[in-house]
């Protein structure tokens, strides 16, 4: 990574480009080179420094600590390595990189922290379940990072290390509110969420009520190790319950749409079928009174019986047309109205799995 040392250089050579390049004559018009200012490179180099700090997780809180020792870093170097008379500018930029980085990354995690509480909700909502209340403040608990993220910054020059910078923070934010959630509470839970993925709703509703019962049981078994205050362990757990509900809904939702399709699909494959086959028969038909007008022959008995299999083929043709019907009206009634998929066999089914399969997990448990 560059250092402060280099990016002065790299200023230094540079310095023409705030002057405008000629103009490169055209047959139709003038162009003229862009013009970037130094300050946005030495931008670039900062936010570069405090980004290379944390990975790309979307559940990552470490942030919060490694932003400011990043910055520590770097305004050391500045006010160690650059000339008085540019400090003053460099370190404003410095704090201006600085605040819209940790803008970035808190709305990012807040983001995260808002999709966990509240996603079923949101979810139920985008089914057309109805609504649920949220229980959530996205943008308050942005706000709440961001002042954890600029005192951990006010508090770096005083410590010696991230283990006391964090004790500070600590110290510092310990309520167990969900949008003001203690230091201890945000890294832990942060943790936690980046081992909870999202289960698959594509699984039959056969097998779906035992995959979601395993999925609830670990989402909780990694929340009840993570070292949270018991106000928001228990906040999670039941937001956890809450995703669990949704998935048996919306996963049978699913899975019943897509059975429908697959059935529709398959009739209309046999309806196909069944309309060739008629068409066949037609053409034979016209073959067969052709020969016996000009030849005399007597057909009777394959006449007879190529018109009992093309009515035999028309009374299966309207019993798929009408299968076809039926399937489109149940399909249509659960599109118009999700919720009736709770009345439904399959969530019935898919409820029975989950039930027997939490219970036989809560035996091997003990």
């Amino acid at each position: 990574m560059m250092k402060i040392n280099g990016l002065q250089n790299f200023i230094i050579s540079s310095s023409n480009v705030n002057q405008k390049m000629p103009a490169i004559q055209n047959q139709k018009e003038t162009i003229f080179q862009p013009v970037v200012s130094s300050n946005a490179f030495i931008k670039y180099e900062f936010r570069n420094r405090l980004q290379s700090t944390i990975n790309d997780s979307k559940y990552d809180a470490s942030f919060l600590i490694n932003f400011a020792n990043a910055y520590k870093n770097i305004k050391e170097e500045i006010t160690n390595s650059t000339d008085s008379k540019e400090q003053e500018a460099m370190l404003a930029m410095l704090d201006e990189v600085y605040d819209e980085t940790v803008q970035e990354k808190a709305k990012q995690l807040a983001s995260t922290f808002e999709y966990f509480f509240d996603g079923s909700s949101k979810m139920e909502a985008s089914y057309r379940f109805g609504s649920k209340e949220e229980v959530f403040d996205e943008k308050t608990f942005m706000n709440h990072l961001v002042e954890i993220a600029n005192e951990a910054k006010k508090h770096i020059g005083s410590v010696s290390s991230s283990d006391q910078l964090e004790n500070k923070l600590s110290a510092l934010f310990q309520d167990d509110s969900l949008e003001k959630m203690s230091y201890r509470d945000i890294k832990n839970l942060s943790a936690a969420l980046q081992q909870i993925s999202t289960p698959s709703l594509w699984a039959k509703t056969s097998n779906l009520g035992r995959k979601l019962a395993e999925w609830n049981e670990r989402a909780e078994n990694i929340l009840q190790s993570s070292n949270l205050s018991e106000t928001v362990k228990e906040k999670a757990k039941k937001a956890v319950t809450d995703s669990t509900e949704t998935y048996k809904k919306v996963g049978t939702y699913i899975q019943t749409l897509h059975t429908y399709r697959q059935s529709m699909e398959e009739k209309f494959e046999e309806l196909r079928k069944a309309q060739l086959e008629i068409e066949r028969i037609e053409k034979q038909l016209e073959e067969i009174h052709k020969k016996m007008n000009n030849e005399k022959i007597d057909y009777m008995s394959f006449l007879t019986t190529l018109l009992e299999r093309q009515q035999s083929l028309q009374v299966t043709s309207k019993g798929i047309v009408d299968s076809l019907n039926v399937l489109k009206e149940e399909k249509e009634k659960l599109v118009n109205n999700p919720s009736i998929i709770l009345d439904s066999d399959e969530y019935k089914e898919v409820q029975k799995n989950y039930e027997n399969s939490k219970k036989k997990n809560e035996v091997l448990d003990n």
